[in-house]
C-alpha cells in the first residue's frame, strides 16, 4: 500500500512556503497542498465507511472541457472570480476525464499544491483507476486584492467520491465535505493565473 492521508480532511503537507510574494500574504496562508481530496487515490488501505447522504450517482463531475467565460477574461473582481469558478469547473472535468492540459493551461507551472495535485490524478490515471462523483461545488466567493496577486475564497462543498485507486484497487468512498479553499490568482499577459491554492485546516 501507498502511505497516504487517513482522509480527505487530513490533507497532504507541502514542505516550505507555497506562495511568498512578499510581507503581506495573507496571514498564514498555509503551506498546505490541497490535494487531500485527491491524494486518496494513491492510497492502499481499506475503504471506510460513507455516512453522506447523497450518492456519488447524484454528484457527478463534467465530462466536457468546460469554456471559459467572457467575464473570467476581465481583470477586475468579479473577473478573478469568474476565473477561479471556471479553474474549479475545469478541475472537476480533469478528475473525470483524466484529461489535465486544461487545467494545467490555467496553473503556474511553479504552483506546489497544483503539481501535488495534478501528479496524483496522473498516478491514478496512469494505473487504471478513476474518480467517480467528488464533484467540488461553489457555494460562495469572495475577492480580495493584494499588492501582487488576487486573494479568492472559495466556501467549497465537496461531494460524495468513489476512489478507485487502480484497475485492481479496492474502491473507497469518501462523505461530502466543505472546505474553505484560498485561491491566489494574478494578471498576467492579459489572463488570469493561478499560483497556489490551500486550505485552512483549523477552519475546515
Amino acid at each position: 500500500p501507498v502511505d497516504c492521508p487517513s482522509s480527505r480532511g487530513s490533507l497532504l503537507y507541502g514542505e516550505g512556503n507555497i506562495f511568498t510574494v512578499g510581507a503581506s500574504l495573507k496571514s498564514t496562508l498555509i503551506a498546505v497542498a490541497l490535494a487531500g481530496a485527491l491524494a486518496l487515490g494513491a492510497c492502499g488501505s481499506d475503504p471506510k465507511p460513507n455516512t453522506a447522504t447523497e450518492s456519488p450517482a447524484t454528484a457527478n463531475s463534467p465530462t466536457v472541457a468546460p469554456v471559459m467565460p467572457d467575464l473570467a477574461r476581465e481583470n477586475t473582481d468579479a473577473g478573478a472570480e469568474a476565473f477561479v469558478r471556471h479553474y474549479i469547473d475545469t478541475l472537476n472535468y480533469a478528475r473525470s476525464s483524466g484529461a489535465l492540459e486544461p487545467i494545467e493551461a490555467l496553473s503556474d507551472p511553479e504552483c506546489i499544491n497544483c503539481n501535488v495535485t495534478f501528479d496524483t490524478m496522473r498516478g491514478v490515471f496512469g494505473r487504471g483507476g478513476k474518480y467517480e462523483g467528488g464533484a467540488w461545488h461553489v457555494r460562495s466567493v469572495k475577492t480580495e486584492r493584494e499588492t501582487w496577486f488576487t486573494l479568492v475564497t472559495v466556501d467549497t462543498l465537496l461531494k460524495v467520491e468513489i476512489v478507485y485507486p487502480s484497475s485492481e484497487s479496492t474502491p473507497r468512498t469518501e462523505p461530502l465535505e466543505n472546505l474553505e479553499i484560498e485561491f491566489q490568482v494574478s494578471f498576467t499577459d492579459e489572463k488570469w493565473i493561478t499560483h497556489a491554492f490551500s486550505t485552512n485546516l483549523e477552519a475546515a
